[in-house]
């Protein structure tokens, strides 16, 4: 994505800070969200009125909010057709919600005018994801669209019997489509979450959590990268995307590191790495492990608990290599004086993390819904000013929450109408079960293979959209070919949501990236480079747990321990051969051993993990410099030892 399609996207128009149009926004993204928690815990709407009234809201907001590639012709006439099409939206999600059993009853000969309205919603739907997170997904969804249509004329695999114009649109105005489990998904857990986070953020609680990855990390060899990694850890796993992370960490952490000497690039890119990672780290994982839960049929305890150990071994990954970048730089660490005590912050500020905790309680301890966990830590987070006692936090907080939380999640939202699209067509076309039984084919049923094919196929198509929507259309299109190849279902969708996620700190289209390379004013395509590098663990270890369950906490514990344990080396090797440091500089041929032993470590099995750490501890053997180094710094550790002890 170039950068002037970057600068199309989300633009917001002038005329939305008037005070007319700037509290219709507002006012109208409060009652999205009051709407939306009268309907989940109140009054509960049937799902077709619920989605629909959804829909309706995006229109309202996004064709009010967001410039139309119009305005460079003609403003009023821009103006003008973003009336109609808010207008055209109102009509078509009531028409749903009005006729919606009625076009079960008519779907295989429907009437004229559920022909038109399903035409207008689909292109609607389309130009909602265009405006607020780019023309990825609504060229992806064109592009499936396209194959329903004239797919009968493709060979091979790709060809099935054709379908009707009429038959085609109206299956996608249905819950097979657009108001299927996609939106279902985002108007209840990712709209909740959303506004949960943005309930932390209004009432201090993001703060807290940066302050105290300062004052645990801050002091330590470049101090402010793992303030960075840690803060990132904390903050994205309730922030709704990876690019929020960035944004709302990044503006601390990338001037810091950078005053600590630290390239432009590489600070730029452990925020980008370390806020990716924010989305697969439990609890609540940028929201999407609840649909995650939904989709697969299980616990949403079993999604977090299954998440843990890859999520910690990726941050651990990162860590490795800040630590080997400071040490090669030799920077230090921030002065004690410039942090915070750790002690203190918890004494004054214990109640900031007692939201987090009330829904991580309410769902793995007390087995309550997930929307209703979110609602208990809402509800906590107005409680925590109340508790603190050391925040001026006034009653508009709670308004400006709400509404920033629904113009947050209008994006996803769009994108998750859209993405229903793209599932409408698989199941319509067969087409998700013809790509399983092909990999099946070329591969030879090889799981490795089928295995390198999801993860490319998911980083493609989860290139330039948010993670929630991102995985819904790669768990669509890869999910059956990895049932097809026996892999346990939480398995095959947790392996493909990392590569879902991962796409956003991946070139070409690395959102992430160009967000914190703007923040750092770096070159955005050294800063992709140099994310791709610290985030490479996270390329490797969902094929980890692809072939040790241990390390999704399944086995026994001396299986699982043993495969933490190598795989804690394993990464630890990888991260020295990719910064090429470990006690000294490395040179192409020590690097080259280090990561073929890191692979042999990161693969299960004793034999493998034995052979991975004897070629490393081999190639150390026969390195003086190495060798040297080790021991002075043995020596310098025992001085300190005995120092402290007299």
């Amino acid at each position: 994505m170039h950068s002037s399609d970057l600068d199309e996207v989300g633009q917001i128009r002038s005329f939305s800070s008037s005070p007319f149009f700037s509290a219709f926004i507002y006012i109208t993204a409060i009652l999205c969200c009051v709407y939306n928690f009268l309907g989940i815990f109140v009054l509960v709407f049937r799902p077709w009125v619920h989605l629909a009234t959804n829909l309706g809201f995006i229109g309202v907001i996004v064709f009010t909010r967001y410039k139309s590639p119009l305005e460079r012709f003609n403003a009023r006439f821009a103006y003008v057709v973003d009336f109609l099409l808010i207008v055209l939206t109102i009509l078509v999600s009531w028409y749903y919600a009005r006729f919606y059993e009625d076009l079960l009853y008519r779907v295989a000969v429907p009437d004229f005018e559920d022909i038109v309205v399903s035409s207008i919603t689909i292109l609607i739907c389309l130009e909602l994801s265009r405006r607020t997170i780019g023309k990825g997904l609504s060229v992806i969804a064109a592009v499936f669209l396209a194959y329903a249509f004239w797919g009968q004329y493709l060979p091979g695999i790709f060809h099935h019997e054709g379908f009707s114009f009429r038959r085609i649109v109206v299956f996608m105005y249905n819950e097979n489509g657009i108001f299927g489990s996609a939106l279902e998904a985002g108007a209840t857990f990712v709209l909740l979450f959303v506004v949960f986070g943005e309930f932390l953020n209004k009432f201090g609680c993001g703060e807290v959590f940066i302050d105290l990855a300062t004052g645990i990390a801050g002091k330590y060899r470049g101090g402010p990268a793992k303030i960075a990694v840690l803060s990132s850890a904390l903050f994205g796993t309730i922030a709704g995307s990876s690019i929020a992370n960035v944004a709302a960490t990044g503006t601390f952490t990338i001037p810091l590191m950078k005053r600590t000497g630290y390239r432009a690039e590489f600070a730029g890119a452990v925020e980008a790495a370390a806020s990716t990672g924010g989305q697969i780290m439990p609890p609540i994982m940028g929201a999407t492990a609840f649909v995650m839960a939904e989709i697969v049929g299980v616990p949403y305890s079993t999604v977090a608990l299954a998440a843990m150990l890859p999520a910690i071994l990726f941050f651990f990954s990162v860590l490795v290599m800040v630590h080997c970048e400071a040490v090669k730089s030799s920077l230090k660490g921030l002065p004690r004086e410039a942090l915070p005590s750790v002690k203190k912050l918890l004494k004054e500020k214990w109640a900031y993390l007692l939201p987090v905790i009330t829904v991580f309680s309410s769902l793995l301890i007390f087995n309550v819904s997930t929307a209703r966990a979110a609602l208990y830590g809402i509800m906590t987070a107005i409680c925590v000013p109340v508790l603190a006692r050391n925040r001026d936090v006034r009653f508009r907080h709670f308004f400006d929450a709400l509404a920033d939380g629904a113009l947050s999640v209008m994006g996803i939202l769009a994108s998750c109408a859209v993405a229903g699209i793209v599932i409408g067509v698989l199941a319509m076309t067969g087409l998700g079960s013809k790509l399983g039984n092909f990999l099946i084919q070329v591969s030879g049923g090889n799981l490795f293979l089928i295995l390198i094919a999801g993860m490319l196929l998911s980083i493609v198509l989860g290139m330039g959209l948010p993670s929630t929507p991102s995985y819904i259309v790669a768990v669509s299109v890869i999910g059956a070919a990895l049932g097809m190849a026996k892999m346990p279902m939480l398995t095959a969708h947790l392996f493909i949501f990392y590569y879902a996620v991962l796409s956003v700190v991946t070139p070409p289209i690395a959102l992430a990236s160009y967000t914190a390379a703007g923040i750092a004013r770096a070159n955005v395509t050294k800063v992709g480079i140099e994310g791709v590098k610290l985030a490479s663990a996270a390329f490797i270890v969902p094929f980890m747990f692809a072939y040790s369950p241990a390390l999704m906490l399944q086995g026994t514990w001396g299986e699982i321990i043993a495969g933490v344990l190598s795989s804690v080396i394993g990464i630890c090797i990888l991260a020295t051969s990719i910064q090429g440091y470990f006690f000294g500089s490395l040179n192409i041929v020590q690097r080259f051993v280090f990561f073929v032993g890191a692979m042999l470590s990161l693969y299960s099995g004793i034999v493998t993990d034995i052979a991975g750490i004897g070629l490393f501890a081999v190639c150390i053997f026969f390195s003086p410099v190495q060798r040297r180094d080790i021991a002075l710094w043995a020596s310098s550790l025992a001085q300190r030892r005995r120092e402290s002890l007299s």
